[in-house]
């Protein structure tokens, strides 16, 4: 007896015979079409997107009746009147990108549209296909629908526009036949590549367009007609067909191909004899990943799954049954980061939850990755520490840096018998430094002093004011304080330690109290006149350091206020 399962997806009557599962999704897609939505359609590789939409036009253009009756979804043959009652005013075409040239895509979409439309529905005039303007061709196409009419475009292998060169144009165009062409929608099929432009908002047809993610088919009409139905053709009568279809969701997770691919092991295993050797399961799952290998890679390598995906399939391939947690924990990420990717891995169906806990949907694909995936590496949080550490201390050197060239004055004071000289100065000064001290004379006693001299004397200090470093203080009355501000230029220090003054105090010209020595402590690093651009040029390097985990942490604290507003917002509505 011939083997009836496949796992090539061809455009034939019996490949789509085949298809089970896709009633509920097909009502979707027919839903917004006869509403006028573009349709984003995400789903991971051979999940069946093109098997959907080779169904979906054959219902729009009436080619299913061909083959209804041969269709083993007896579900889905029972909706067909529903699908064709709601596309009954549609004309539809397919095109993959598979088969086009990127480069002339619209193009070709323009050729098809004139030298191409199906008979069923009302027609639209032939046009000759313009090489110039695809959107006002398309709008052209457009007018001349009736406003009962409308045109639904499939595009297949939409990731492949992505790695055009004109990729941003062709979307740009799409967009505006979108939004300017209400009777012709789209229906634009891809995985991760195309995911991941509608979800960062890269590609010019977000908000212009639903998404829809197409998953593991519906579990009953998968089992009951694709595997039990089917398959008790091929075993010996008594077989537990029970049994092996529980061993099949076990092994494929409900994925139509790949519940094909082992049905047909299984049907190659029996052989004439229609009996299943003892090891069947051996024999057949060996044979399934021998068959399927490249699509299995692809589920864990595939060019367009970027490093931190690969990594999550590949740790709950070698340990299944993480949380986002512990996935964080042991590949040394944010739990945010871990969390943005799980979403996408569930949305793709490529993993489920249970309980707390993620699993690879499907334990023949968690097994391949057992066996050809490496556990990642854990991730040391070490650098990560070390870059906030070094990070800190740039911002804290920085502060330094202040306190450091712009150090408190230090106060020095000399008794003497008719009262106190105060000298206020910083406490520290370099090389080429210049500023101003602050000099106090305080008359103790109960007379007036007539005069009263003050020298500064230094050889690593220059002194100044007036352009001397003497002054006379007169008249100067009991108990009161007189000041002098002289400036100060300081020179290359003597000892290379500290800088040496002396104070000299005379009184009446006749009366000589003496010489006082004072040291500042001299500055090793002469930065004073650029501390501020090296503490920016620290900050700097501490933002750099820091750029991606501040803008994460940017990102989540917007993200909060905003949900926050929100609920408050929801919270005063209700009342």
């Amino acid at each position: 007896m011939q083997n009836i399962y496949t796992i090539s997806t061809v455009d034939s009557p019996e490949y789509k015979c085949l298809v089970c599962g896709r009633t509920n999704d097909i009502t979707t897609l027919l839903d917004h079409i006869s509403q006028g939505h573009s349709v984003a359609l995400f789903g991971e590789r051979r999940i069946g997107k093109t098997s959907a939409l080779l169904l979906l036009r054959d219902i729009v253009d009436g080619s299913v009746n061909e083959y209804q009756q041969q269709l083993i979804d007896k579900t889905f043959l029972g909706a067909i009147p529903t699908f064709q009652a709601k596309a009954s005013s549609c004309q539809v075409l397919y095109l993959s990108m598979q088969s086009l040239d990127p480069q002339t895509f619209t193009a070709s979409i323009c050729d098809a549209l004139s030298s191409y439309l199906p008979q069923k529905g009302p027609k639209i005039k032939k046009m000759s296909a313009p090489k110039t303007d695809f959107v006002a061709f398309v709008q052209e196409v457009n007018n001349k629908l009736s406003d009962a009419q409308r045109l639904v475009i499939l595009l297949d292998e939409v990731d492949a526009l992505l790695h055009s060169g004109d990729s941003n144009q062709i979307f740009r165009s799409l967009r505006s036949i979108v939004q300017s062409c209400p009777r012709i929608c789209f229906v634009m099929a891809g995985a991760e590549l195309w995911h991941k432009a509608i979800k960062e908002k890269t590609s010019p047809l977000v908000n212009n367009v639903f998404a829809f993610y197409l998953k593991s088919a519906e579990a009953y009409p998968v089992e009951e007609y694709l595997v039990k139905q089917q398959l008790t053709n091929y075993l010996s009568p008594g077989t537990n067909i029970n049994g092996i279809t529980k061993k099949f969701r076990e092994w494929t997770g409900g994925k139509p191909w790949y519940v094909q691919a082992v049905c047909y092991e299984v049907v190659e295993a029996c052989g004439d004899d229609q009996q299943l050797p003892t090891d069947w399961e051996t024999i057949v799952e060996t044979k399934v990943m021998t068959a399927v290998g490249p699509t299995l890679r692809a589920f864990f390598e595939g060019d367009n799954i970027d490093d931190v995906t690969r990594n999550i399939l590949a740790l709950l391939a070698n340990k299944p049954g993480l949380s986002v947690k512990n996935i964080a924990r042991r590949l040394g990420l944010s739990e945010k980061v871990i969390w943005n990717k799980i979403a996408d891995l569930e949305a793709f169906d490529k993993v489920r939850k249970q309980g707390a806990d993620y699993h690879i949907v499907g334990k023949l694909l968690e097994k391949y990755g057992k066996i050809t995936q490496e556990i990642p590496r854990i991730r040391s949080k070490w650098p990560q520490c070390l870059k906030w550490i070094a990070a800190i201390g740039l911002v804290l050197v920085a502060i330094w840096l202040y306190w450091y060239t712009h150090p408190p004055l230090q106060t020095f004071c000399f008794a003497y018998p008719s009262g106190m000289v105060t000298i206020r100065i910083p406490s520290s000064l370099e090389q080429d430094e210049t500023g101003a001290a602050v000099v106090s004379v305080h008359n103790t006693t109960a007379s007036e002093t007539y005069s009263m001299t003050l020298s500064l004397v230094s050889t690593d200090i220059d002194y100044q004011h007036n352009g001397s470093n003497r002054i006379v203080f007169t008249s100067l009355l009991s108990n009161e304080i007189r000041y002098w501000e002289p400036s100060y230029s300081t020179r290359s220090s003597v000892s290379g330690a500290v800088f040496s003054s002396n104070v000299t105090i005379a009184q009446d010209t006749s009366q000589f109290f003496g010489t006082y020595a004072f040291e500042i402590f001299q500055r090793p690093i002469p930065i004073k006149k650029y501390w501020a651009i090296v503490s920016l040029l620290l900050i700097t390097i501490s933002g750099f350091l820091t750029k991606q985990d501040l803008s994460q942490f940017a990102a989540s604290l917007l993200a909060g206020l905003f949900k926050s507003q929100k609920d408050a917002e929801k919270k005063e509505d209700e009342r």
